[in-house]
């Protein structure tokens, strides 16, 4: 009767660890989609993640450069600072922020101050200003057009003679470090100092791009590698650096924040991805 009663008892361990076991791959599927052709697979309608290799073996993190790319016809940019309600007690996780106002994805919208709420340099959209001031940075992110036939969204290369007439045609505006140049040249000096990241891009067919590395990286090789991608990219600006460099999505059957460490910070500006 003993041996019978512990039979049993096995039988109940190898149902429990086979039960575990299915958990975990239906987990894995859930965070982690299969991919599509050239690394991106459709995560919701006109939304694309890609996952790429980067450029050399990092010493932390998994190694893989990730792209939300969404096709601005269905989504719209959409700009939140916690200089809007409650100042610096105001910053949010990416995912709170992104409950918060329904969003698809979100990722950190540029560099901020030691107050922890203004952003380095030009930051508003439309009835709120963030920083007014247009600094030395030479890229900046346009969105929400005052004429509903101009592009959602465009980069302003400020290297460019003449090229911030177009700015006062649309309400929000992000300025940071460009990446890269008109004429598709890495701006970025060669450094050996490397760190996660997360970048703001656009591609040939004016798609936007939220790009993010749990790994670290030198800044010029990541956007030499983001050049060898499937991403035909034409614009790309630097938003955050370091441990607070995140990205968050929530679309279709995938959840999930990439961030170094998997710790979801607080940030007082983000940018989303908001559904039309």
């Amino acid at each position: 009767m003993a041996k019978r009663k512990r039979k049993i008892k096995m039988r109940g361990w190898v149902a429990i660890g086979a039960l575990a076991v299915l958990s975990l791959a239906l987990l894995v599927n859930y965070a982690f989609p299969k991919r599509g052709p050239g690394g991106f697979t459709k995560i919701d309608e006109g939304l694309e993640l890609g996952e790429f290799r980067g450029p050399e073996s990092p010493p932390d993190g998994d190694g893989v450069i990730r792209v939300v790319r969404a096709d601005l016809s269905l989504y719209k940019p959409f700009l939140m600072m916690a200089s809007e309600d409650g100042g610096k007690d105001g910053a949010k996780t990416l995912r709170d922020w992104s409950i918060e106002y329904g969003l698809k994805a979100a990722i950190n919208a540029s560099m901020y101050q030691e107050d922890g709420v203004t952003a380095v340099s030009l930051m508003r959209k439309r009835g709120h200003f963030n920083n007014p001031h247009l600094t030395a940075h030479r890229s900046v992110l346009l969105f929400d057009p005052l004429d509903s036939s101009s592009p959602e969204a465009i980069f302003v290369d400020l290297e460019l003679e003449g090229s911030d007439a177009v700015m006062p045609s649309y309400w929000g505006a992000v300025q940071s470090i460009r990446m890269l140049s008109t004429e598709g040249e890495v701006t970025w000096a060669e450094d050996e100092k490397r760190w996660p990241a997360s970048l703001i891009g656009m591609d040939k067919a004016g798609r936007i791009l939220f790009i993010h590395t749990k790994s670290s990286y030198p800044m010029h090789d990541l956007v030499k590698r983001l050049l060898e991608l499937p991403l035909n990219l034409v614009s790309l600006q630097y938003a955050e650096g370091g441990s607070e460099a995140q990205l968050f999505v929530e679309a279709g059957e995938l959840r999930a924040l990439y961030s170094p460490g998997g710790v979801s910070w607080k940030v007082p500006n983000a940018l989303g991805l908001k559904r039309r």
